[in-house]
């Protein structure tokens, strides 16, 4: 049966060549691809240059391992797209009709953003600052096109299932790496926080992503209840602490904020699952609250001993090298998430882009912003940089520093019309979201939940602008696959 493969949106066989050895290794190489783009961002993995110097690519851009995996993906389609075995398969025309219409209009204002963000090119100090968003939005792009051949594909995977496991494996990776590297070590990158990186927020993000995906895929999948609330039970303990320990004050946040509803939905799906037959399968429902019950006991633990040992190891290098007590984490991680002051820094970077704006000279610049860079060039104005340096009490760099916030990137660098472009664009995902609805109930409170972190997110960071920020692309990697999924279960245009 090598020629065979499993159909599973219509319970048959059928004939196909999706046994071709570039078949195979393109699925691989994308799997890897979207592997390191969670773990690049998680644990900023080195480029390739800093891995193999020997090679002397200095002269290039840094080249990541993401990219490098996209790169090989693209040389593998390249050779198989001319091979009759592969033809059919790798047709981009053919994959790209079947899977793109659902996001028709994100794609357009995703295109009129670009055009923008180009022609403001002509009109701004640093063209070479806006290059990352480039840059980021053509890899990506690429990504999507070639992962539209593999979702076209019926190769009897479910592929939005696959996507899912991809995150969860990437980000429980990372959680897992962090807890292994204090266990070894006695001690984290910071002196209190759990993180890979200097960037916990970033570290944070990418596990309650991958965490939010595992979760996921384990309620839409056929996993049976015992098994699902095992792997509930485990998932949730590993992410939730690290999450926690990392001290992200926005991932645990929205946390908080969206946590409760997964499980609350889980246990309406187990409700109704045996509404039938409640009193015999009372058992089966208390599987499910105890689970959940254990989470937060583990969970609670985790937090406990970890702080309790992080609190010696701080006050023992405190004592052995007196003078350093303001150098090191002074606080635990409890003290860092009910700081109330948090946010003083972002509502400083926040007045300043504000202000700004408001000082624009024309109603015309008001309308069309400043260009592509403005929105780093208002920090090193001197009066700014006083203000900033002052509170952050150190030196920075030129062009250092940014809004951290998507809509003011936009306001700065593109105006009204800008924003007004990346909203219709927002509004356009949901209204995706919302068609949803009448189709998969899982899907929908998921993608919902998804985007209110993303949101989060992205009010809270930013650097270059939202096409700029890869979890929004993985995001369309899931509208495209869930849309093509129903689709062709359907056997008719459900999603349009």
């Amino acid at each position: 049966m090598n020629s065979q493969n499993y159909n599973f949106y219509n319970n048959e066989f059928h004939e196909n060549n999706c046994d071709s050895v570039f078949y195979i290794l393109l699925k691989s190489t994308l799997f890897l691809t979207l592997a390191f783009i969670i773990l690049e961002i998680g644990a900023d993995i080195k480029t390739i240059q800093k891995i193999l110097p020997s090679l002397n690519l200095d002269f290039l851009v840094p080249i990541k391992i993401s990219t490098f995996c996209l790169t090989l993906s693209c040389i593998i389609y390249l050779i198989g797209l001319p091979l009759r075995e592969n033809r059919k398969i790798f047709n981009p025309y053919r994959a790209l009709k079947s899977t793109m219409p659902p996001i028709k209009n994100i794609i357009f204002f995703i295109l009129l953003y670009l055009a923008f963000d180009l022609m403001s090119l002509s009109y701004t100090n640093y063209p070479n600052l806006a290059l990352p968003k480039y840059f980021t939005s053509i890899s990506m792009a690429i990504l999507l096109i070639l992962s539209s051949v593999y979702i076209n594909t019926k190769d009897g995977d479910n592929k939005t299932n696959v996507f899912l496991i991809i995150f969860a494996i990437s980000s429980l990776l990372l959680a897992v790496s962090a807890f292994l590297y204090f266990f070894i070590k006695g001690e984290t990158y910071f002196t209190r926080r759990l993180s890979l990186i200097n960037n916990y927020n970033k570290f944070a993000f990418s596990i309650i992503f991958g965490f939010y995906s595992a979760l996921y895929y384990l309620f839409r999948s056929n996993t049976e209840y015992r098994k699902r609330n095992l792997a509930i039970l485990i998932i949730s303990v590993i992410c939730i602490s690290a999450i926690y320990l990392s001290g992200s004050r926005r991932c645990h946040f929205m946390l908080k904020l969206t946590l409760p509803v997964i499980y609350l939905y889980g246990f309406i799906d187990v409700l109704l699952f045996y509404k039938d037959d409640l009193k015999n399968n009372f058992t089966h429902i208390m599987e499910y609250i105890i689970s959940i019950s254990l989470i937060f006991l583990l969970t609670i633990g985790i937090i406990w001993m970890y702080n309790s040992k992080t609190t010696k190891y701080s006050e023992k290098l405190a004592k052995e090298n007196p003078g350093i007590e303001n150098l090191i984490a002074s606080r635990d991680v409890n003290t860092i998430l009910k700081d109330e002051n948090a946010m003083d820094k972002r509502d400083t970077l926040w007045r300043i882009a504000r202000e700004s704006f408001e000082n624009f000279d024309t109603q015309q610049e008001k309308i069309i912003g400043r260009g592509a860079s403005y929105h780093f060039e208002i920090y090193d104005f001197e009066e700014n940089k006083n203000i900033i340096e002052d509170m952050y009490q150190r030196k920075l760099g030129t062009l250092d520093t940014h809004p951290h916030n998507f809509l003011f990137v936009d306001l700065l660098d593109g105006g009204y019309a800008k924003v007004c472009i990346t909203l219709l664009m927002l509004l356009s995902a949901l209204i995706f979201t919302f068609k949803l609805l009448k189709i998969s109930t899982v899907d929908t409170i998921f993608l919902l939940i998804f985007s209110i972190i993303l949101l989060g997110d992205m009010f809270l960071e930013v650097r270059n602008g939202i096409l700029d920020y890869k979890f929004l692309w993985l995001m369309l990697l899931l509208f495209i696959s869930i849309s093509h999924e129903f689709n062709i279960f359907n056997k008719r245009k459900v999603i349009k």
